[in-house]
């Protein structure tokens, strides 16, 4: 009968602790929210280009944000993560309803996302 009271493996010296894996995640984590908050602000503006159409818009900042949330969720950044849910929603309601890119739940959204972003990422005191 085999032994079945081993002893579990114990890690290698050259490999990282868990601890150590999750926290390098949350520094890829905080480096794509300055990623992020580039986009977003870029947004802001392809809103304002007559061009630019809505509905591939309103698709992209959905996906965008969707991520952001997820992210934002598993590393417990609470405003973060409710504002980028808040835009993901408006979005959606947007696409749905063919809106234009002036409708008010996303540019309004998108403001607040961008405004808490900067904080975060340290852009609002003129990192």
């Amino acid at each position: 009968m085999a032994n079945t009271n081993r002893q579990p493996r114990r890690r290698a010296a050259t490999q990282e602790s868990p601890r150590d894996e999750l926290e390098d995640l949350r520094v890829a984590f905080n480096v794509r929210m300055e990623g992020d908050l580039a986009y977003f602000l870029d947004a802001i503006a392809a809103l304002a280009n007559p061009e630019v159409k809505a509905a591939s818009m309103f698709d992209e900042l959905h996906s965008r944000a969707h991520r952001l949330a997820g992210g934002a969720a598993i590393f417990e950044v609470a405003a973060i993560a409710s504002a980028a849910s808040a835009l993901v929603r408006a979005a959606a309601a947007a696409s749905m309803a063919r809106a234009t890119r002036a409708d008010a739940a996303v540019t309004g959204a998108l403001a607040d996302l961008v405004r808490i972003l900067a904080i975060h990422t340290g852009y609002a005191s003129g990192r």
